[in-house]
């Protein structure tokens, strides 16, 4: 019988109007700074979607909406395995993101914030990036 496998986490592919960039944020977890998708951890009593939505807002200051699930994928933290899962989305209407904030931050420093930094990236800038794989194969297939 397999492990159970609860979703933790959920994020939100969003392309530029012309499909040449992906927008990402730049995260700073003490020792390690990336770039990733918009997104974080689901709530209680919140759906995948609903947190993925609630992220890209927070992070991005963007009303979106979900088009389709992606891919669901598993990685290790804290020495667990956890799941999330990658959406398709849409900006509701004409909108330029902004850098908002991740609300465990509180009051710290801006140097010390997890979210650092917003941009449109270039596709094949990215086309390395694992995240940015799994999006485009989940589209191609």
């Amino acid at each position: 019988m397999g492990v159970l496998i609860l979703l933790h986490r959920a994020c939100v592919a969003l392309f530029s109007n012309d499909k040449s960039s992906i927008l990402m944020v730049k995260h700073n977890e003490g020792n390690r700074i990336y770039w990733t998708l918009p997104g974080g951890a689901i709530e209680p009593g919140e759906s995948a979607e609903e947190c993925a939505t609630r992220e890209v807002k927070e992070e991005t200051g963007l009303d979106i909406e979900i088009v389709t699930p992606l891919f669901d994928d598993s990685y290790m933290a804290n020495d667990q395995m956890r799941r999330y899962r990658c959406f398709l989305g849409i900006c509701r209407s004409n909108q330029i993101p902004q850098l908002g904030f991740d609300p465990e931050d509180g009051d710290l420093p801006n140097r010390s914030k997890t979210l650092q930094d917003l941009q449109w990236k270039s596709i094949s800038e990215m086309s390395e990036d694992l995240q940015i794989k799994q999006v485009l194969d989940s589209l191609i297939s």
